[in-house]
């Protein structure tokens, strides 16, 4: 992008073995918002330890690819307990909030926001996708 371009939102639907992905793209000059409501398959569960960690690779990712963070917040609900997770470098690891022996069960939603700089929006959303397939399993389609 070259800092005066506006992209239009757009989104994707991503089924996993774990659960489904809808995917929305925001960009605007230098920065792209993903946004992804992540809904857990009814047998499927995820350690918000887990997420943490999957969240730490999706920095060390984007920077890889020349792009940096701005803000990488998840949100998980499991039974009335809520847990917000945040990574805003790469070089840290990722803060906490709530109980992280929180694991989110099945037919609940997880949502993820990535706030990236200097990388182009198709990019980024591919990585946010890379990050959730090594969380949630094998990609089996896109719509």
């Amino acid at each position: 992008m070259d800092g005066h371009e506006h992209v239009p939102a757009r989104s994707a639907r991503h089924v996993f073995v774990g659960g489904e992905v809808r995917l929305e793209l925001h960009g605007h000059h230098e920065a792209t918002a993903a946004s992804a409501t992540v809904t857990l398959g009814p047998s499927f569960e995820v350690g918000v330890l887990a997420l943490a960690g999957a969240m730490e690779r999706l920095a060390a990712r984007i920077e890889a690819a020349g792009g940096v963070v701005g803000h990488l917040k998840a949100f998980a609900e499991q039974d009335g307990a809520f847990v917000r997770v945040s990574v805003t470098d790469a070089r840290e690891p990722a803060f906490v909030q709530g109980d992280a022996s929180l694991v989110v069960r099945g037919a609940s939603r997880l949502q993820l926001v990535a706030i990236v700089l200097a990388l182009a929006p198709d990019a980024a959303a591919d990585e946010v996708v890379r990050a959730l397939a090594g969380l949630l399993g094998q990609e089996g389609g896109v719509s």
